[in-house]
């Protein structure tokens, strides 16, 4: 795992972990945790040292994955609302179009009979 990278793409809970792994890689770091291994035994002090990386960024890895899969389900669920929202508006259309022809059909079989004013019919 990277730094400046990975570290923009991480929520919360993944940053507490980072945060965690730093601090406690500084502290097995420290003088006092290295003194009784230095110089004869440098090598168990390494070796304690990748293991802790290694546990750390396991944990994260695991902790990405699951975020990551958790994200491509919902990205797939809004996919699927989409669609189906989009059929319902189709459906809607399709029903409105209906009812709007069956209305002219309902406008165009009635006789139209042209409006007289009173004014015209005392003429006459």
């Amino acid at each position: 795992m990277s730094t400046k990278l990975n570290m923009s793409k991480f929520n919360r809970e993944e940053r507490g972990v980072w945060n965690e792994m730093k601090m406690s890689l500084h502290s097995h770091n420290s003088y006092f945790v290295r003194k009784p291994f230095y110089p004869h035994n440098m090598d168990s002090w390494e070796k304690e040292h990748k293991e802790l990386e290694h546990e750390y960024h396991k944990k994260l890895k695991n902790m990405i994955s699951v975020r990551v899969k958790f994200e491509a389900e919902e990205n797939q669920r809004e996919k699927e609302m989409e669609a189906a929202q989009a059929i319902i508006m189709l459906q809607h259309r399709e029903e409105k179009k209906v009812k709007r022809i069956a209305k002219k059909e309902k406008v165009a079989s009635t006789p139209i009979v042209p409006r007289r004013s009173s004014r015209i019919s005392l003429r006459c």
